[in-house]
């Protein structure tokens, strides 16, 4: 192993790289904070945007590559010192909100990584600090390519906002310093092997998250940015556990170790995974924690597709993909299937019953992270490439729907999808981008798609009994996510008489910002679509030491590519022939009794020359499918798994 600053390709540095994505977003953060003035904010934004997108893809040629950080000195001890620091903020922000629940497990975090520092651990005369591997590159890809468009979208949506809500002064300067921060946060955390230095990001994260949900002030926000932190800290209780637990296994503080010693390293090792599996889970907002990441729903819309596309929740699934070759053959593997499946499952029925547009997306967040992680805990090569292909277009595919929600909500006044009817006659721009990102979730060829298949594939080719049980759960969850997406697309371009066809109805305006953003978020996907076999399952599989590329890449030769882009063609295609129809007029709604007014009126004349308005909507089978009885007892079984999750390790 060589020392940090060894490697040097085409001039670059290593060293250089890794500053360039995470301290140079910390550093533009600091400035967007203390100089206030919106032009220098604009360009710090779009300087840090191109500087990011250049290193990601500088970091790509250097796969493989451990750099190692010394025992001693304030970089290997440093991390732990500013770990107590940010438990102590955790713990004033608990005090102050009074939440019964923050205050006793800040309170336990803190104490428990101020053992960890005071306590003697084994000595390392070196350990790994950095590895840029395949799947650390991905979530660098992903953090830094769509972190940064988000960014860029987000500097006029947040004048748009604050002038709605009448915010003043403004608060852009805070906001900016927390979403730039995050992502160099988010970069250090995917690119670190060793446990402190991955703890400290790890804090961050949720220290980022709760004040941008708590960003708009209200009694709601803050309500629900105390629920985050609460759930949040409960990982970070787990986190820290795991660190202290990892010395009695005779194991060093890295990721790398971890995953050498696998089961070999007894129940106490296999107890540390299990809490850092828990960890994973509860960053992640899997069932039972769903709801602090429902509820971030009030935050600001690119706080909602930061949270949710490239950071925070990406952090949750990464670990447990990351560890997913230290419990491989272990019992924990059928248990971290089995929980990922379900909460798979039961939030895409969930999201059926829901037409707010953010809560359909957070619920279909959670429903392709289960999925994520069902697949970590099968652990075969075609598995964990599902994982990173879902990683790469989860991220890029909700980016690009909340972004249209946001646009949705400040052109027509409302995030309901129930508004989305007629809504390519008020804007053929943000109609095309919103059913092209719902028809992404679906549509076959697309990336999302590839990634799903190969994932029930694998399952479906696995020898135990008991994942036949997964395999219809998945099959379940991803019958009710068509079921969603294609019903939201197809009001799209609905005809409906309030949308006149003569060009009376109220224009919808994009913003040049959102355009870019939209137009970005497309490209990418499309690229990384068709580069999805194989260059995306190389990169999923190289590093994570299970199987082989060509392994891989074998499961995923029976996906007939070249028919399904066909079939997406004429997806994408037909709508947009027929938006483009002109009928001579929209014929109103005929309801036993006289129309009143134009064909664009839905009022009619009922029984005893009353007036009412016709009114149509979808259904939502809130009776069969709603929280009350899907959420409740999918919450359940969820605990139940936990606590079997936590109890096999000692099986």
């Amino acid at each position: 192993m060589r020392c940090l600053a060894a490697y040097s390709i085409l001039g670059w540095h290593v060293d250089t790289v890794l500053a360039l994505l995470i301290l140079i977003p910390i550093l533009a953060a600091a400035i967007v904070f203390v100089v206030r003035q919106p032009m220098v904010r604009r360009a710090v934004v779009l300087l840090n945007s191109a500087v990011l997108v250049a290193a990601a893809v500088i970091l790509t040629s250097w796969g493989g590559r451990e750099f190692a950080l010394p025992a001693s000195g304030m970089l290997a001890d440093g991390p732990k010192v500013l770990g107590l620091l940010v438990g102590a903020l955790f713990l004033f922000y608990a005090i102050q909100l009074k939440h019964r629940i923050a205050i006793p497990l800040a309170l336990a975090q803190l104490g428990l990584v101020a053992f960890e520092v005071l306590s003697p651990s084994a000595h390392h005369a070196e350990r790994v600090a950095f590895v840029i591997d395949g799947l650390s590159t991905t979530l660098v890809l992903v953090v830094s390519f769509v972190g940064s468009i988000i960014n860029i979208y987000a500097l006029t949506y947040m004048d748009e906002h604050e002038e709605h809500h009448h915010v003043t002064p403004s608060k852009q300067p805070r906001f900016f310093a927390l979403t730039l921060g995050f992502l160099g946060v988010m970069n250090g955390l995917v690119l670190t092997d060793d446990l402190a230095l991955l703890t400290l990001f790890w804090e961050l994260t949720t220290l980022c998250s709760f004040l941008l949900i708590a960003h708009d002030g209200t009694a709601e926000a803050l309500e629900s940015a105390g629920r985050a932190l609460w759930m949040n800290l409960l990982g970070g209780v787990a986190l820290a556990a795991a660190a202290i637990a990892l010395p009695y296994a005779g194991v060093a503080p890295s990721l790398k170790e971890i995953i050498a010693q696998g089961a070999k390293g007894g129940d106490v090792l296999l107890f540390a995974v299990a809490l850092l599996v828990f960890a994973g889970m509860t960053k992640a907002a899997q069932l039972p924690f769903q709801s602090w990441l429902l509820g971030a729903m009030v935050a600001p819309t690119p706080v909602s597709a930061l949270l949710h596309s490239s950071t925070m929740v990406k952090a949750g699934v990464y670990i447990v993909v990351r560890l997913s070759p230290a419990f491989a053959g272990s019992t924990l593997g059928p248990v971290v299937a089995i929980a990922g499946a379900l909460t798979f499952a039961a939030t895409a029925i969930l999201s059926l019953t829901q037409s707010d547009g953010k809560r359909v997306l957070a619920y279909s967040t959670v429903c392709y992270l289960g999925l994520i992680i069902a697949a970590a805990g099968l652990a075969t090569p075609a598995a964990l490439a599902a994982s990173a292909l879902l990683i790469a277009f989860h991220g890029m595919t909700k980016a690009l729907l909340f972004l249209v929600v946001g646009s949705m909500d400040h052109a027509i006044g409302t995030r309901d999808f129930e508004a989305l009817e007629g809504l390519y006659r008020r804007s053929a721009g943000l109609g095309f981008v919103a059913v092209a990102g719902m028809l992404l979730m679906i549509a076959p060829a697309a990336g999302l798609l590839l990634a799903k298949w190969l994932a029930i594939e694998s399952f479906a080719r696995s020898y135990w009994a008991l994942f036949m049980v997964v395999v219809l759960m998945l099959a379940l969850g991803s019958a009710a996510s068509v079921a969603v997406w294609a019903k939201w697309a197809g009001r799209v371009f609905a005809l409906v008489p309030e949308v006149d066809n003569e060009g009376k109805s109220i224009k919808v305006q994009v913003p040049l910002a959102s355009r870019f953003a939209f137009i970005s978020l497309l490209a990418l996907i499309g690229a990384c679509s068709l580069a999805a076999d194989p260059i995306l399952i190389q990169i999923a599989v190289r590093g994570l030491g299970i199987g082989t590329v060509e392994e891989a890449a074998a499961a995923v030769m029976g996906f007939p590519i070249g028919l399904l882009a066909l079939i997406i063609a004429v997806a994408l295609g037909l709508p947009l022939l027929i938006a483009r129809w002109k009928p001579a007029r929209v014929v109103p709604p005929y309801l036993c009794g006289d129309n009143v007014g134009d064909v664009t009126s839905t009022a009619f004349v009922t029984a005893g020359d009353a007036v009412d308005s016709a009114r149509s909507a979808g259904s939502y089978w809130i009776d069969l499918f709603g929280p009350q009885l899907v959420g409740r007892w999918a919450n359940v079984a969820a605990i139940v798994l936990l606590i079997v999750l936590v109890g096999v390790s000692f099986a």
